[in-house]
């Protein structure tokens, strides 16, 4: 561009021939500047990448909150860039691991430690040993999908994590109300009439329709938890057990929802 614009001013003859060539010059390197950015925005895209723009849901979410401009180029050979792909992955780890808290079957001592979290600060990699009963979590190999997953199921836990910059941009942690009314709930039984549709998860039941679990029979006079008739209720008699309480937060409030 540079050299066509030398070549220009000598061939100038006259005064009036160079203020002539200096506009139309001008207005070339403007043309060529526009043209050039849009170029390098369009097409001037890193090996391995496609020229496909990304309009999955994490892009989506990040550019309505404001954190993204313009929308990402989708990886080579798929419908998603390279972050949505690596977010959608932690997506189906927590996924697993609300199915996982659904069907526990472990006593009130091993969950018991945890109740504590829900003011008092705690690491990731101790809400991880805190739960190492659960499948997802027998791995002792640093997983990026399963680290960010662990947040996600103590978000919905409530239970405070140690935050970092960029932390809490898919998934907010629950304000001390919502924490309040969350665990008030995860107390509660179905009362509906009928049952039509159901979920079986494990040693529970939860119904479809109100998203709790479905109480056991004749458990009237009885110490054992009305949820999952395995363990004992927690603090009062005709309480939920914590496996069961924590199943029920899951449920009423996936991840996905």
């Amino acid at each position: 561009m540079l050299a066509k614009q030398k070549d220009i001013l000598a061939n100038v003859t006259d005064e009036n021939d160079s203020q002539t060539n200096d506009s139309i010059s001008n207005s070339e390197m403007n043309t060529l500047q526009v043209s050039d950015t849009s170029e390098e925005i369009f097409t001037n895209i890193p090996n391995g990448e496609s020229n496909h723009r990304c309009y999955a849901s994490v892009c989506r979410l990040l550019q309505a909150k404001g954190i993204l401009r313009h929308f990402m180029i989708c990886t080579k050979g798929r419908n998603t860039c390279s972050g949505c792909s690596r977010e959608l992955a932690r997506h189906q780890k927590t996924i697993q691991l609300e199915k996982e808290l659904q069907a526990i079957a472990v006593d009130n001592d091993k969950l018991a430690p945890l109740l504590q979290y829900r003011t008092k600060l705690i690491s990731i990699k101790a809400v991880r040993s805190a739960l190492a009963f659960l499948p997802t979590f027998n791995s002792k190999t640093r997983d990026d999908y399963i680290f960010r997953a662990a947040r996600y199921v103590a978000n919905t836990l409530g239970i405070l994590i140690q935050n970092t910059p960029s932390s809490n941009l898919i998934d907010p942690p629950m304000t001390s109300t919502e924490k309040r009314q969350a665990w008030r709930k995860a107390n509660f039984l179905c009362k509906c009439l009928d049952n039509a549709t159901v979920t079986n998860c494990g040693i529970r039941s939860f119904c479809n329709l109100c998203s709790y679990i479905i109480p056991c029979m004749n458990l009237m006079q009885s110490t054992k938890c009305p949820g999952c008739n395995t363990f004992d209720s927690w603090e009062h008699i005709g309480f939920l057990c914590l496996a069961c309480q924590f199943a029920n937060m899951t449920f009423q409030n996936p991840f996905v929802k």
